[in-house]
């Protein structure tokens, strides 16, 4: 009867570790749906609850070995099953009504937290029990300092490094861990039956003496969670950056002026495209009324992509259009002035490229200067070539003193401007778009809306599968004249 008490104690302190370790580990990660006090007092009477459950299941194990001496393999592996089931059971549950968040958190951090605790009750017994040829009841409690030991490395190691991770997956899924649940559940269920054939007695058909498989399935099994954890977490991320990108998009389209506000204007027709690469993109084009008789057109290309471009894309674009609001009838000193300011701090080395011209729409007088940039399409009396522009840095690269360039619209005179992204385009044989192929397409257009549409609908089958390499936008201006 004392070797009997002696074997209950020791496992009872042995649940009490598992017991102790898993409820300060979940509640580390879970946020509590009580007062510490009153957490404190549920647990604890958990574990008085699973002190009755699991001691009917020693008695039961006892006295069916007595009764049926022949069977001990079979109901060791029932009662070591029950046991590792009472005790997993008992602690999800108690999980479930403490914490808050949905039953698949709980139940997934609830199994993974229990998994090490048992694998690491288990393989300290296993430890103990191949160093000293002791007694059972003097193993157990040999075990519960080892035991003791590792859980507070372990507790204190995964509060170091593994608890934040566990916190921010469950808060950013929101508890939701349906996708994954049969992870926990099948580890679970393996656990409990391998663990019970590790612990039947030595010289059954069902042991499995080594320690260094144990060990491996344990470490196979955390690195599974882990693997869960970190992904969950990866993927999170990417969520939340595509979803910064998607508002970086959705600021940039507001920025950039719309074609219909200008459907009514007298003297032109507009119409203008933009198409990113990427969710954000370099490429931007502006439409600004000066006065009654005056629009200023920009179109530009920042090096590079993505958010820093777009950033640079802004800056650029508000400087420019403070310089327009200022010196509007000199495009040249515009350009110069903006270039200075963008040397001054550039610190990620980019450089933009600039089409800015000014059309008075009484005279039809376009002044124009160019940094870099491609020069736009003029259509008149039926025949499209580009403009004369001078060949000047795009702004950032270096001082330099950008000139202006005069022309005089004619009526239902089109200019076409673009960026390099249109002729720069290139198929899946590695050939460009090119000019000559836009200027044939823009030829045939008789109006700035056919005209972008028509270079979009060849492009679209020229690049085919090859898909989009680089932003690509086009303004198209149409001079009627002053009504």
């Amino acid at each position: 009867m004392n070797d009997f008490l002696l074997n209950w104690a020791g496992s009872m302190g042995m649940i009490f570790l598992i017991w102790l370790f898993c409820a300060a580990m979940v509640d580390l990660t879970m946020t509590r749906r009580y007062s510490r006090l009153r957490t404190a007092a549920l647990w604890a009477g958990g574990f008085l609850i699973l002190v009755v459950l699991t001691s009917l299941v020693d008695m039961i194990y006892e006295a069916c070995v007595f009764l049926i001496p022949s069977g001990y393999d079979f109901i060791s592996f029932i009662a070591d099953s029950l046991f590792v089931a009472v005790v997993g059971l008992g602690f999800i549950f108690v999980s479930w009504r403490i914490y808050r968040g949905t039953t698949s958190s709980k139940f997934f951090i609830a199994s993974f937290i229990l998994f090490i605790g048992l694998s690491i009750c288990d393989l300290s017994f296993s430890i103990i029990h191949m160093i000293f040829p002791w007694d059972l009841y003097q193993l157990k409690f040999a075990t519960c300092v080892l035991i003791l030991i590792i859980l507070t490395l372990g507790l204190i190691l995964t509060n170091r490094f593994l608890i934040k991770t566990m916190q921010e997956t469950n808060r950013d899924l929101r508890g939701d861990f349906r996708n994954v649940l049969f992870i926990p559940l099948a580890v679970y269920l393996i656990y409990a039956v391998i663990s019970s054939l590790w612990n039947s007695q030595e010289g059954a058909v069902f042991f499995i003496p080594e320690i260094t498989t144990r060990i491996i399935f344990i470490i196979m099994v955390i690195l599974l969670y882990m693997q869960v954890f970190y992904g969950i977490t990866k993927t999170i991320k990417h969520i939340h950056i595509d979803e910064e990108m998607l508002l970086a998009h959705d600021l940039q389209s507001s920025i950039l002026p719309s074609p219909g506000r200008f459907e009514n204007m007298p003297g032109v027709e507009i119409f203008a495209s933009i198409s990113e690469s990427e969710l954000v993109g370099g490429d931007f084009y502006d439409i600004i009324r000066i006065g009654d008789y005056h629009l200023a057109f920009v179109i530009a290309d920042v090096s590079g992509k993505g958010i820093s471009a777009a950033l640079m894309m802004m800056r650029v674009k508000t400087m420019i259009k403070m310089s327009v609001r200022a010196l509007f009838t000199q495009p040249g000193r515009m350009l110069t002035l903006v270039n200075r300011e963008i040397m001054e701090n550039n610190d990620t080395c980019r450089f933009v490229t600039v089409f800015l011209g000014l059309l008075n729409l009484k005279t039809g007088r376009f002044t124009y200067s160019c940094a870099g940039h491609n020069p736009p399409i003029l259509c008149t009396c039926g025949t499209c070539d580009p403009l004369v522009c001078e060949k000047a840095p795009g702004l950032g690269i270096m001082d330099h003193t950008y000139i202006d360039h005069r022309t005089v619209l004619k009526r239902t005179d089109t200019l076409f401007m673009y960026t390099d992204g249109v002729t720069d385009a290139q198929n899946k044989n590695g050939e460009m778009y090119g000019m000559d192929r836009l200027l044939s397409i823009v030829q045939r257009s008789d109006s700035p809306e056919t005209m972008i549409n028509s270079v979009t609908e060849d492009m679209n089958i020229f690049t085919g599968a090859s898909g989009q390499a680089d932003d690509m936008t086009m303004l198209g201006v149409r001079y009627t004249g002053e009504e």
